[in-house]
């Protein structure tokens, strides 16, 4: 067994990353596009496990739990996700080279554990051992990071805060036609932002920093980039759309700025977004999505969806074109879910695959 606050890499050697714009870039204190969002050089050390300006008579908050420094932040919704060969999603039936490829992921000798936390960031844990390998920061949370180290944080005037901590995924896809281990993830409660991180197919004996590097952030998605963006809590659904290309097929979620109910359906390679559009009355927004899939190929040919205002609905993917995907029974809910009063009963999970 390990304890992976008792791993941390020393604060100046963590494997750390966040996105400026459309830029994957280290978070460091030396990179002044990262200081210029999160407030100063020294909070950026702090978040980095810096424990100098911490404590009695300095700026930050101390994390010193007894004999031990707590520098990983609190784990809550965020779901810890193995990434080994554990997933085989039976796409030989249409590429038999999947099965050479789920072969070369179950002879991995390491693993890396996955797991968004709420001191800002996704960690990587070597599953050997317990060290963390890679961090990614969102970019939303940079401008939030101030109130986890201010000395009141945790009280009545500073109350907790989640960054990152939604679902997360693991999926096999084909970009650039070679076979690729993701992992999609989003903020959850902490933010209005989904993204898809890599991960290499053979990563040797041990999983290492060497291994995770800025190229391990396929794309990162927020509110800022689409008003139709809210908070994303129900698992992504992925996969080949019928004569098309890789998707993650996303409810677009809750508060979103527009308040519509939407299917985000994401190229996994490129980040770029299709939308259909089921209700923009407001006050509403789409969750989790359940696929239907070809029983010979695998691909996607539909997928079921519910909203806040509780209607089902069903879309129909005739193409890899956006303009063969239609809403279903003519562009009305399949089923809309009300209590014995009438009143709408918001749908929250989707059916399980």
């Amino acid at each position: 067994t390990w304890r992976a606050s008792e791993k941390l890499p020393a604060h100046g050697s963590r494997n750390l990353f966040t996105s400026v714009g459309s830029d994957v870039i280290e978070f460091m204190s030396t990179k002044s596009a990262v200081v210029d969002l999160v407030g100063s050089a020294d909070l950026v050390n702090y978040i980095r496990g810096d424990t100098s300006k911490e404590g009695d008579g300095q700026a930050f908050r101390s994390r010193r739990v007894g004999v031990l420094n707590q520098l990983l932040g609190d784990f809550v919704d965020s779901p810890p996700v193995v990434v080994k060969g554990l997933v085989d999603l039976g796409y030989t039936a249409f590429d038999a080279s999947y099965a050479d490829y789920v072969a070369q992921k179950k002879a991995r000798t390491d693993s890396g554990i996955v797991l968004g936390g709420n001191a800002g960031m996704v960690h990587v844990f070597r599953g050997n051992d317990g060290q963390e390998v890679f961090g990614y920061l969102p970019q939303e949370g940079l401008s939030k990071l101030s109130t986890i180290a201010a000395k009141d944080y945790g009280t009545t005037s500073n109350f907790h805060r989640f960054f990152v901590n939604g679902p997360m995924n693991e999926t096999d896809v084909k970009i650039d036609d070679a076979w690729a281990n993701l992992v999609l993830g989003a903020m959850g409660s902490g933010g209005k932002t989904f993204f898809a991180l890599r991960f290499p197919t053979d990563f040797g004996a041990t999983l290492d920093a060497a291994d995770l590097g800025k190229d391990a952030l396929l794309w990162e998605k927020s509110g800022k980039d689409d008003g139709d963006i809210g908070y994303m809590f129900a698992d992504f659904a992925v996969g080949k759309i019928k004569g098309g290309g890789w998707k993650a097929f996303i409810g677009n979620g809750v508060y979103s700025d527009s308040g519509n109910s939407v299917l985000l359906v994401v190229d996994i390679a490129t980040g770029s977004i299709d939308k259909i559009t089921v209700d923009n009355s407001g006050n509403t927004g789409m969750m989790g999505v359940s696929l239907i899939k070809d029983m010979t190929t695998r691909e996607v040919v539909g997928a079921y969806a519910g909203d806040l205002k509780g209607n089902v609905w069903r879309f129909d993917f005739e193409g890899g074109s956006s303009s063969e995907w239609k809403v279903g029974f003519s562009g009305e809910p399949l089923f809309v879910a009300v209590n014995v009063n009438g009143d709408r009963l918001p749908i929250t999970v989707p059916n399980p695959a």
